[in-house]
């Protein structure tokens, strides 16, 4: 049988997965809002990716929108085709990874926490390119799922050919190599330490996963070093992100990095609401303890391998949960944010893998401690959703006005810039979202700002040409007096500046 081919109990856990996912995303596709980065290019049809470093992703989205060098919005298209091509990736990582365990709906359970991890919904809500994000990750379950036997240099080549593309869709990603690796060397290490074996017994089964391991990182020397600086902008933002750390201290900034990313992670599941965070925590202790108490009984190993063991099982969960943004820590400058944890959803798929090993009988409290979890993140990515649309409703309002303003003080064609001043007001109900859920307010950002590509560009989907998006100067903020008010409501002024009209949130 072809390792890419599905049988009956692959095809009933694809179409779980794939489901599962396509209902778990549907209130993002409800709430239909332009994500950031969407704005701009909804409007100018130009895509980015290639001097971001992410040639593959401007090429699939230039093929989805017909050819050209033009892109256009074809969503939802994107998120769907992201949906079913992980929950393809997951279903065939599953029949190659453990095989035992083909009807297992638990299982499937912990396969679905790789797509609901909550910081991976800023992800999701990209309108262009989540699929590409969703697609890096599957490229790591597809690695995988390769079967041992290929032989050591196949599982190289093809390690390299994938690191390759990762890289080329959406970097953060390959962290999911780091962290299907550290499941697989976990488990592994467990099974030799407590078997009592001698090392030698168990190096067939470890080469091919180090010819995997080691393909993958010369797939990412060949991008860092040879299409990386080919490709990426060398001015601005991109250049300051694509900055390798090296040197003496490189290990020192690694180790700092990997530190602020647990540090970021540790608040913002604080900021989780009370049940999830029970869940959770039940959840991941649980399986620990499961795992450690059947280790101990059956270990037929010394005392000193069976402590050793145990070690590794207490710090497995944390050092899978830090494999995930370990490649992130290779840059010189990390401004942690929720799309970059797109791999942290790996961790509780461990977890559930751990709860599986530990309990191969009597899974009632593994099914109901994974599956109150899953259900909180549902909730969770519901929640989020509707806040979603609860901002860009507030915004479409906003913009409306905005637009309508500008071009009834502009209709003798006097002004040709326009600028924004302070803080747009956020909905009541988006601040209800906030205040129970902090990490929104990092997730949905508002716009209006000077910028033309992220924020500013908003604006541009509402006013026809005459008006440029420019930055503020000193001259414009000492213009805001009464003998220069255009027009005032409740919610901001408009101001004239030369031949600029100025937008004071109030």
């Amino acid at each position: 049988m072809q390792w890419w081919k599905l049988e009956a109990p692959e095809r009933r856990r694809f179409a779980l997965l794939a489901g599962g996912g396509l209902i778990y995303v549907l209130p993002i596709l409800l709430a239909d809002r332009y994500y950031q980065d969407d704005l701009a290019r909804a409007v100018y049809g130009a895509g980015g990716w290639v001097g971001d470093g992410r040639p593959l992703t401007e090429w699939i989205m230039e093929l989805l929108a017909g050819g050209g060098s033009t892109v256009i919005d074809v969503s939802p298209l994107p998120l769907l085709l992201g949906v079913a091509v992980l929950a393809y990736a997951m279903t065939l990582y599953a029949r190659q990874a453990f095989p035992a365990l083909r009807g297992s709906a638990l299982a499937t359970v912990s396969l679905g926490f790789v797509l609901t991890n909550p910081f991976a919904l800023a992800n999701l809500s990209y309108k262009f390119d989540c699929l590409t994000m969703l697609l890096a990750v599957a490229i790591c379950f597809v690695l995988y799922a390769l079967p041992a036997t290929l032989g050591g240099p196949r599982l190289a080549v093809a390690g390299a050919v994938c690191a390759v593309l990762v890289m080329s869709l959406y970097q953060p990603g390959a962290g999911m190599f780091l962290v299907l690796a550290g499941v697989w060397g976990v488990f592994w290490l467990v099974d030799w330490l407590g078997s009592g074996e001698p090392l030698r017994g168990r190096l067939p089964c470890l080469w091919p996963e180090v010819w995997r391991l080691g393909g993958i990182g010369a797939g990412a020397l060949v991008y860092l070093k040879g299409i990386a600086p080919r490709l990426m902008n060398q001015e601005g933002w991109q250049q300051n992100a694509s900055q390798t750390v090296g040197g003496i201290g490189a290990l020192r900034t690694m180790v700092s990095h990997l530190l602020e990313g647990a540090r970021y992670i540790e608040t913002r599941l604080l900021q989780f609401p009370v049940a999830y965070r029970t869940a959770l925590l039940l959840a991941v202790a649980g399986a620990v303890a499961a795992a450690l108490w059947r280790f101990w009984r059956q270990s037929k190993a010394a005392p000193v391998r069976k402590l050793l063991g145990c070690l590794l099982l207490l710090a497995a969960p944390f050092a899978v949960l830090l494999a995930s943004y370990l490649p992130l820590t290779a840059l010189q400058s990390v401004p942690f944010a929720p799309r970059l944890l797109l791999a942290a959803g790996g961790a509780m798929l461990f977890i559930g893998l751990l709860w599986l090993r530990a309990l191969p009988h009597r899974r009632a409290v593994a099914g109901v401690l994974l599956g109150a979890c899953l259900f909180c993140q549902f909730c969770y990515g519901y929640a989020y959703g509707n806040a979603l649309k609860c901002q860009k409703d507030y915004e479409v309002y906003l913009v409306t006005q905005i637009a309508h303003d500008c071009e009834t003080i502009n209709s003798a064609e006097t002004y040709d810039q326009l600028s924004f001043m302070g803080d747009p007001p956020s909905p009541r109900q988006m601040q209800q979202f906030t205040n129970m859920y902090p990490l929104f307010g990092e997730l949905i950002l508002p716009y209006f700002n000077n910028s033309n590509w992220i924020g500013g560009a908003w604006v541009y989907h509402y006013l026809q040409h005459g008006l440029k998006i420019v930055d503020l100067t000193d001259a414009d903020k000492a213009a805001c007096t009464d003998e220069n008010r255009l027009l005032q409501n409740s919610l901001y002024d408009c101001y004239r500046s030369g031949n600029k009209i100025l937008i004071s949130f109030r």
